[in-house]
């Protein structure tokens, strides 16, 4: 977590999108390396743009999907002020709505 912090900052003002989105596969991958957890894959491969719908159920998740593919996530706009927690998913271009905001 610390080093994704480190490299959040210290990177990801000045290096493009496609570049911050392999660090933030790589480093996903690192963490779940570090957790034990293993990766499996069935068909095909994901494509390189689209839409991905998902409900996760633990933190897990995030960087399981971050992992397979670079992606942008949508979280409640409550979450922007979260410590630390907020701060790291803005540097990782998260997209924050308001619940119940229609416009």
């Amino acid at each position: 977590m610390v080093l994704g912090v480190v490299v959040s900052a210290a990177l990801f003002p000045w290096i493009s999108q496609t570049r911050r989105g392999r660090l933030r596969q790589r480093w996903s991958r690192g963490l779940l390396a570090a957790l034990g957890i293993t990766l499996a894959t069935e068909g095909a491969p994901l494509i390189r743009q689209g839409l991905l719908v998902a409900n996760h159920i633990s933190w897990v998740d995030i960087f399981v999907v971050n992992a397979l593919t670079p992606v942008a996530f949508v979280s409640k706009a409550d979450v922007r002020q979260w410590p630390l927690i907020g701060w790291l998913a803005a540097m990782n271009e998260t997209v924050f709505l308001r619940r119940g905001s229609r416009g």
